[in-house]
């Protein structure tokens, strides 16, 4: 991928000595987007489909409390962690998800919620504080890529860096 800014005969030149042969991407590259032009929440509109499906199935089922909880823990709030370790997702869709798991601990039905006893704020305080410790999505990202960020100033030679 090259910037607008580069001349082709740069882009010929790079492509060249770096033996490039495929001069487009494909949408997805490892199931996640290309990072072509602004990455807008549109671009990862599957993991919100998958998220709403696999919470879905589950609605159906009458749940005890620790199993909604254990699911979003393990499957919900797991699923976007690969994309959100390489990509900073846009806010409202970090909203979106997180709207769909409250959604689905407080029990909506046909789009209609039911009363939440409690703030999604305090339920996403730590387990030592006394609440359940479910991730606030938008910190979790920041922090995945805060990780990444570490690792390349730690390891300045490593592939990634």
């Amino acid at each position: 991928m090259f910037s607008g800014k580069i001349s082709p005969e740069m882009q010929e030149q790079v492509r060249n000595t770096l033996q490039v042969e495929k001069l487009v991407f494909d949408a997805k590259y490892l199931g996640l987007p290309s990072p072509f032009g602004h990455l807008k929440a549109e671009r990862f509109q599957h993991l919100k489909e998958r998220l709403s499906k696999c919470l879905r199935d589950y609605t159906e089922k009458h749940m005890s409390v620790a199993a909604k909880e254990i699911l979003i823990k393990a499957v919900a709030q797991a699923l976007p962690t690969y994309s959100m370790s390489v990509f900073k997702l846009p806010l409202g869709l970090c909203d979106d998800l997180t709207s769909t798991i409250h959604d689905f601990w407080w029990g909506a039905e046909n789009r209609k919620r039911k009363t939440a006893w409690i703030a999604w704020e305090e339920l996403v305080l730590k387990k030592c504080c006394g609440e359940i410790g479910f991730k606030d999505l938008r910190l979790f990202n920041q922090a995945l890529l805060a990780r990444q960020a570490w690792h390349i100033i730690q390891f300045p030679e490593s592939l990634c860096a």
